[in-house]
């Protein structure tokens, strides 16, 4: 019995012993792999501090330097953009917001600062050109701007009454009784050239490019085109019948004109164009419009836009079709104002006679917009995206879209009116004085 009790004590010290060497053994296991991980770990870290501290001072501080160019690069971009936003919406508010009625002018008034004194004659001509006011009087030839300052004073080289045609910042002074053209660009005179013939016309266009109408001996009327450095670029030969309206397009390639028709007892008009590219048979009829008189004409992408008597046309030169814009009654219209992109009517109500409606569309057909005023207007003119209306006593300016931004009472209405600087002044034109405002 002792020995069995011996036997079994002896056998549970084992048991107990290979037991505490498998703890043993697995706890050396869990520590080896934790050691593992720490030194993994530290490895890994250690890797990273020699990666930073392997690296030469130089290479340390120019990743350094890279990160701060990064962020102090955005700071100008950014710094930029904010003064674009800024002076873009200055610009803005400058150019467009008196369209819109938003003046940084202070007072719209006439007063003494704003006034020219003139002799004036039946001779003088006002214009706007070049932004500015053009007063031609007494062989002279003045330029103001809107602050009524004169910035050019040009005395005609010889006695004659000229003819003065201007487009943006081009001028021709003519003299028809000698052929002499003066241009001029801008405040300064580029050309003095002489036409051999009878000059009847000047037309020209916003590059400086002109179209002389003259007649030569041989030649009944001669259509010569010319750079604005004089150069004929060509020449078109067309019957004797009056021009009514021409307009120079393409860079002068091409010349569109209205002639009034006299080959049938019926009054009528006659659109040609003219290919400056083509050497030979260069002039095409290319509409005729019997039975009707023709006021005004512009161009308006590929399609000429034609005020007759009794209606508005619109000639496609591209699939050449004639369409009808508007018909109108002609004893309730009293204007038809043409823009480039649309036109304005001025009517009378026929809910009250003793109202008028000025209507403004585009030439699509799409109404823009309806004001009524109470007066039929002694002077209406309109200048891109504004309109200015000269009552007995009182001048209102109405943009596009049928607002009125200027209303003023004037103690007498003007003879006439010029508008210019970008439609935001006005000259009013009196027979000793001149007023200029802007809105």
């Amino acid at each position: 019995m002792r020995e069995k009790k011996s036997s079994n004590k002896k056998g549970l010290r084992e048991n107990r012993r290979r037991n505490v060497d498998i703890d043993n053994n697995e706890e050396e296991l869990d520590l080896s792999k934790g050691l593992q991980i720490l030194n993994v770990y530290k490895e890994k870290k250690e890797e990273d501090r020699q990666k930073r501290m392997g690296k030469t001072s130089t290479e340390y501080v120019d990743e350094n330097q890279e990160e701060v160019k990064r962020s102090v690069s955005i700071k100008p971009i950014v710094f930029c953009f904010i003064i674009i936003v800024i002076v873009f919406a200055l610009y803005m508010l400058i150019e467009y917001g008196p369209i819109l009625g938003i003046s940084l002018n202070g007072e719209y008034q006439i007063s003494d600062k704003s006034r020219i004194d003139i002799v004036s004659t039946d001779e003088d001509i006002y214009k706007s050109y070049n932004s500015q006011l053009l007063v031609y009087t007494n062989q002279t030839i003045k330029l103001y701007d809107n602050n009524v300052k004169e910035t050019l004073n040009f005395k005609l080289p010889e006695i004659f009454t000229p003819d003065i045609i201007t487009s943006e910042k081009y001028m021709a002074v003519v003299n028809k009784s000698n052929g002499k053209i003066y241009l001029f660009e801008g405040n300064n005179e580029i050309l003095d050239k002489k036409i051999e013939g009878t000059i009847q016309n000047l037309y020209l266009d916003e590059k400086g490019n002109f179209v002389v109408e003259y007649s030569s001996p041989g030649f009944k009327k001669i259509l010569g085109v010319y750079n604005k450095n004089g150069k004929n670029l060509y020449n078109s030969y067309i019957d004797n019948n009056p021009i009514i309206k021409l307009k120079i397009i393409d860079n002068s390639n091409r010349i569109i004109f209205a002639q009034a028709n006299s080959d049938s007892l019926t009054i009528g008009v006659s659109v040609k164009k003219i290919d400056g590219k083509k050497s030979k048979d260069n002039i095409e009829d290319i509409a005729k419009l019997e039975n009707s008189m023709l006021y005004d004409l512009t161009i308006n992408d590929q399609n000429i836009i034609m005020v007759l008597d009794s209606k508005i046309v619109k000639y496609n030169m591209k699939s050449k079709k004639l369409d009808t814009v508007r018909n109108y009654d002609t004893d309730q219209l009293s204007f038809v104002l043409l823009s480039k992109s649309y036109y304005a009517t001025l009517q009378s109500n026929l809910d009250d006679e003793n109202k008028y409606v000025i209507e403004t569309n585009k030439f699509d057909g799409t109404k823009i917009a309806v004001q009524k005023i109470n007066n039929l207007p002694k002077v209406i003119k309109n200048s891109g995206l504004l309109t200015y209306i000269i009552n007995q006593n009182e001048l209102q300016v109405m943009n596009k879209w049928g607002f009125i931004i200027k209303d003023l009472k004037l103690e007498l209405s003007p003879k006439d009116i010029v508008i210019f600087n970008n439609e935001k002044s006005v000259a009013l034109i009196y027979s000793n004085k001149i007023y200029i405002l802007t809105i």
